[in-house]
């Protein structure tokens, strides 16, 4: 019998730190509609992203360190037109780094009047990469993505209100006013050439020590939706999180935890972590 694949063995390793130690994951409640609602953005939380900032975060999967993943903030203006552009590095560590190739680029730039993206790449540093491209139009109604490596290439023209990309949807979770209990904030989402519902709610907090800094839980959920004719599909959500979100500013995400596509994971703000100064 032949040995077993990078992949098949980083699969093994996650299987078993998953089995020992689960995050915690919100209710699996569907969507209590299929469609898109306003976008609360909150000017002050808006201007609370400061350029050159810089967030790093400790990724583990149950008990194992995996990544380290790091947030730059850039604003910029482009022919009198004010821009956000949000960097992110994710750096594979441990035996993840041995044994997976799932680090990578991701670049956003962002409108900060609507918070809707216009452009988002995202690129692995495998020998072999694979990169992913979106192109938003400015009304954020259309978007067309494109996925592609040195032997395949895919491409889709998207078309549903109000289109995100990962990167400007979880910052999203920073810059709305948050929703009371009950309610739903729900958009669309671009991942590679898919589309998928985005659904947040808010979560009520368990009672914590004094010391710990005060936040707002909410949760995120994304469910996929046919491309053509934007209903959803019905299968089980891959992505159910946590996201708890400082309550004052600068509104940083302090915590992620939950499910993605590989299994349970947990990620955490490092606030002692050094960073570059601003430019």
């Amino acid at each position: 019998m032949s040995n077993p694949s990078k992949l098949t063995r980083l699969a093994l390793v996650l299987a078993i730190a998953w089995a020992l130690g689960c995050a915690s994951v919100p209710d699996d409640i569907a969507p209590a509609a299929g469609l898109v609602t306003a976008i609360p953005l909150d000017p002050v939380r808006v201007a609370s992203l400061q350029d050159g900032e810089e967030l790093i975060y400790d990724v583990r999967v149950g008990p194992l360190h995996v990544a380290d993943i790091r947030y730059r903030v850039r604003r910029f203006e482009s022919r009198g037109i004010p821009w956000v552009a949000i960097d992110g590095i994710t750096q594979m560590s441990g035996i993840a780094g041995t044994l997976s190739n799932a680090g990578g680029t991701v670049r956003a730039v962002i409108s900060p009047e609507t918070f809707l993206p216009v452009t988002s790449i995202w690129t692995t540093t495998a020998k072999r990469p694979k990169s992913r491209a979106v192109a938003f139009s400015h009304d954020g109604n259309s978007a067309d993505a494109a996925m592609w490596s040195e032997t395949w290439v895919d491409t889709a023209h998207l078309k549903g209100a109000s289109l995100f990309d990962p990167v400007s949807s979880v910052y999203l979770l920073r810059v709305i006013d948050p929703p009371q209990l009950g309610e739903e904030i729900r958009t669309l989402m671009v991942e590679g050439t898919a589309l998928h519902l985005m659904t947040v709610r808010r979560e009520v907090i368990e009672p914590h020590e004094p010391d710990t800094p005060k936040f707002i839980r909410l949760s995120l959920r994304s469910d996929a939706v046919d491309r053509d004719s934007g209903n959803l599909l019905g299968e089980t959500p891959k992505t159910r999180l946590f996201v708890d979100v400082e309550a004052v500013p600068p509104y940083r995400i302090l915590r992620m935890e939950g499910k993605i596509a590989f299994g349970s994971v947990i990620v955490t703000l490092d606030p002692h972590a050094k960073s570059p100064p601003s430019r």
